[in-house]
């Protein structure tokens, strides 16, 4: 038996481009089962960016990432 929560969500490398500008660039991140993450960061980072990419929410965007429910 595992002793380490499914993985629920990983990007791997993930980028982000939009209108000829690089929003986010090489991010890895994995989410796991009962795991709770908080991104903070300044106004302008990308805290935003990064969860619509995860979303899927901005079709536009760019990006491989896997999603497992």
């Amino acid at each position: 038996m595992s002793t380490t929560p499914d993985i629920l969500l990983a990007a791997n490398g993930l980028s982000v481009n939009a209108a000829g500008r690089t929003l986010l660039e090489n991010v890895n991140v994995q989410l796991h089962a009962g795991e709770v993450l908080g991104i903070v960061g300044p106004n302008g980072a990308g805290k935003s960016t990064l969860l619509k990419a995860l979303s899927g929410a901005h079709a536009s965007y760019a990006c491989v990432w896997r999603r497992r429910y």
